[in-house]
């Protein structure tokens, strides 16, 4: 896996996030992030959301610390939790502060793995996971009323949704908004009033979503991108989805140049990670995604 990540861009990049990394079943109880950032040498530092998770599948981040300093003060593990229930609901949220080494800019991260479709009626899971995730967005960046946050504060939200952009946990999850929270416009997200509440995030990935893309350069020349971030192909059938997603703030849309390159962000899919058909090997069906951050 380092290996891999080393080859995103000639070294491996900055920052990385991890939502699900599936171990062969020999390998029992490793923490894939603390794996990684061993690998990658001792300037990279991780944070794991939970210990002792088996099947690889928690919140997990890996930072260069020549490049990234990091407030562990502000670092939270944030619950997903019914507010008429009670009753907690999927994996946390996992919250950290980052700093530019040598700049003043600092972002707030959110690392998301919501509850996977493979079991029925699991759509107001992944919806109470997205309000969530609004909720502590709107505190970041919405200032009037109940909040006090910054309206040019840097916010990004990445993980593996498990829904695509257009269903209602990245749209509208809490249901009674008079406009979408979670918008594919960024001059919707750029305009909104301090103290407004929607919409408080910019979805970059629609551009990622069904549609084969122009290979890079790390694929051979006439294979095609992708039609998204996933496919289950265990059976040797099914279809591409975009589950793996990046939201960002106005903040990360100002700037010149903006801080979010929204040019740059791509599916990563090295020979490593496909089969001769171009899809992902085995039950690791989710590709990488990529982008570039200008701090």
């Amino acid at each position: 896996m380092a290996s891999i990540l080393q080859g995103m861009s000639g070294g491996a990049p900055a920052l990385m996030a991890f939502c699900e990394v599936a171990c062969p079943k020999r390998v029992k109880n490793i923490d894939a992030a603390k794996a990684v950032a061993e690998a990658l040498g001792p300037q990279y530092k991780h944070c794991t959301a939970t210990e002792g998770d088996q099947r690889g599948i928690t919140c997990a981040a890996v930072w260069n610390t020549s490049q990234l300093d990091e407030n562990t003060a502000a670092r939270r593990l944030h619950a997903v939790i019914d507010d008429v229930t009670g009753g907690e609901y999927g994996r946390p949220i996992l919250e950290l502060q980052l700093t530019a080494s040598g700049s003043d800019r600092t972002f707030t991260l959110f690392v998301n793995h919501w509850t996977s479709r493979r079991e029925e009626n699991t759509e107001g899971r992944r919806t109470l996971a997205g309000a969530h995730l609004v909720r502590l967005t709107q505190r970041k960046v919405v200032k009037g009323g109940d909040f006090t946050g910054n309206p040019k504060a840097l916010v990004l939200a990445v993980g593996d949704f498990n829904d695509e952009p257009y269903n209602p946990s990245l749209v509208d999850p809490s249901g009674r908004s008079s406009r979408p929270l979670v918008v594919r416009d960024r001059t919707a997200v750029l305009k909104r009033r301090p103290a407004t509440l929607a919409p408080v995030l910019y979805n970059a990935s629609w551009s990622l979503l069904g549609e084969r893309q122009t290979r890079t350069e790390e694929i051979a020349a006439g294979r095609e991108k992708p039609a998204g971030t996933y496919l289950f192909s265990e059976v040797g059938k099914g279809q591409w989805n975009t589950f793996d997603q990046v939201l960002v703030s106005a903040g990360m849309l100002e700037g010149d140049p903006p801080v979010f390159d929204d040019g740059s962000l791509a599916v990563y899919c090295p020979f490593e990670l496909v089969n001769t058909d171009g899809v992902p090997e085995m039950t690791s069906d989710h590709f990488p995604i990529r982008f570039a951050l200008n701090l």
